[in-house]
């Protein structure tokens, strides 16, 4: 084979999975921002007061960005309708389903982890809540599709959503307590929890997810989710030596083999967009000849 085109498929390669790469990058951050945050919540950290903290520092890390970058300028659906089904299945496995215990507990088990009983009512409020953020989790994808269609500066973008959320997480703050104590981060986990969160998981993992929308639609992008939660359980095992339970394992599976069938159909969806693009080239390219040569 030619280097010439040696150098023509590996760059084709990466264009097709450096978003597969970005989105794995995402997950890896999201699921240590997830396990820090359980982190500082045991610990004592005020809900609100963390939520407002990370949205104030996505913001202020984003805006500058903006600024210097873009001045404030402004058989293919079968296979992915089957991965769909399947990590959300897998996730709800993750969710819902605990399962026999497949190892032994350690010394530490999170804070808060074991031991602690919910209430039925308790379990059905915090379902509730979980498919709400998943709701709106979700509609962020579409929202952000037909957004970077019409205004395709996405830092500017990114840095004033996080600056709405955070006068909108303080105003909420505000209202709901009026103390000043919740506003006190009294311990280095609370800190570096809440500049891990505010720069890594919102400022510059929702800048690479909106990026990763763009290039490759919602669906892509919100097919990847569920990884996070296999790399917590991942990371819990190994780390911070929780139990790992037969759900976790299961939804875990599900997750992957969904993930593969979406990421299958849309590659398939691709190859055939490109044959339809080439075949309407060629029909064209064909009729302006036939126009030609009727008109001499």
């Amino acid at each position: 084979m030619a280097p010439g085109m040696l150098l023509c498929g590996c760059r084709g390669w990466w264009r097709r999975g450096r978003v597969v790469a970005m989105m794995l990058a995402i997950d890896a951050a999201f699921a240590v921002m997830n396990i820090m945050i359980k982190k500082a919540l045991d610990a004592g950290t005020d809900r609100l007061a963390l939520i407002t903290f990370r949205q104030l520092v996505a913001a202020v890390v984003l805006l500058p960005v903006a600024h210097f970058r873009e001045r404030f300028a402004c058989a293919a659906g079968i296979l992915k309708a089957v991965g769909a089904v399947v990590c959300v299945a897998g996730a709800l496995v993750l969710s819902l389903y605990k399962g026999a215990t497949l190892t032994a507990a350690g010394g530490d088990n999170g804070g808060g982890g074991a031991g602690v009983s919910y209430s039925s009512r308790q379990r059905a409020t915090a379902t509730c809540t979980l498919f709400a953020a998943c709701l709106c989790y979700a509609s962020w994808f579409l929202v952000q599709s037909k957004v970077g269609q019409k205004y395709p500066a996405i830092y500017s973008g990114a840095a004033l959503t996080f600056l709405i959320s955070f006068l909108q997480a303080a105003a909420l703050s505000l209202a709901l307590q009026r103390g000043f104590s919740m506003w006190l981060l009294k311990s280095k986990l609370a800190i570096a929890t809440v500049l891990y969160s505010g720069v890594v998981g919102s400022g510059v993992g929702f800048l690479a997810m909106s990026w990763c929308v763009e290039q490759r639609g919602p669906l892509f992008a919100s097919a990847f989710t569920p990884l996070t939660q296999i790399l917590v359980a991942v990371i819990d095992t190994s780390l911070l030596h929780t139990q790992l339970y037969l759900g976790s394992v299961l939804g875990s599976a599900l997750v992957i083999a969904g993930l593969y069938f979406l990421l299958w159909g849309k590659s398939k969806d691709g190859d055939q967009t490109h044959k339809c693009e080439a075949n309407s080239k060629e029909s064209n390219e064909e009729e302006n000849k036939q126009q030609q040569q009727q008109t001499v």
